[in-house]
């Protein structure tokens, strides 16, 4: 687990809460003026044997990290929802048999098939080839989102869609966001209505 921002607390609280994980934390020191391409880079290594993968802002339903498990491990999975996007998400490009050819924040809405949630599972041989392009862009692009690094090597990997639109989750960037998660999408995770 990549930490930055109160890294001590999250990791007193985390080891408090889950005593019987045995976590390895990484902290990048450098949070606050570095990106996701940064955090990810110094925990490049847990690439590359194949690796789950998730932004710690995102609210997601269960079912996606099961589903993410059970995919074919000889592709790596980017969990999607598929809908009408902005320039703020992280948008994909999807071929017609779901493989990925392009991923960034700057691509055109109308292009795209929609938005990476921030969870995916990465094959052995991907996780290993995304661990070295990371370490050969990251150094210079040490703003850029974790994507960045990924694009440049989707031409070479078998990147596939999984599609998660039914399936409720939340990315939790402003206050309105939290209180959505709290509201509308816990419930819904929880097996409530939401109110």
């Amino acid at each position: 687990m990549v930490v930055g921002y109160q890294a001590e607390a999250l990791t007193n609280e985390l080891i408090a809460r889950y005593p019987s994980v045995r976590f390895r934390f990484i902290e990048n020191t450098d949070y606050a003026t570095t990106n996701t391409i940064w955090s990810l880079h110094l925990a490049r290594e847990s690439l590359a044997g194949g690796a789950l993968l998730f932004n710690a802002d995102v609210v997601l339903h269960p079912q996606i990290v099961r589903d993410l498990v059970a995919a074919e491990k000889d592709k790596t999975w980017l969990a999607v929802t598929r809908a009408a996007c902005t320039d703020e998400e992280v948008k994909v490009v999807v071929d017609t048999d779901g493989r990925i050819s392009r991923i960034s924040k700057k691509l055109k809405p109308a292009e795209c098939a929609g938005e990476f949630i921030g969870a995916a599972c990465f094959s052995a041989p991907c996780g290993a080839r995304y661990a070295r392009e990371l370490e050969a862009v990251a150094p210079d692009n040490k703003n850029e989102y974790f994507e960045y690094a990924l694009d440049r090597i989707l031409g070479e990997e078998d990147v596939r869609m999984l599609d998660v639109t039914e399936l409720p989750c939340i990315e939790v960037d402003f206050p309105e966001d939290l209180e959505r998660a709290r509201a509308e999408v816990a419930p819904l995770i929880m097996g409530r209505p939401a109110p």
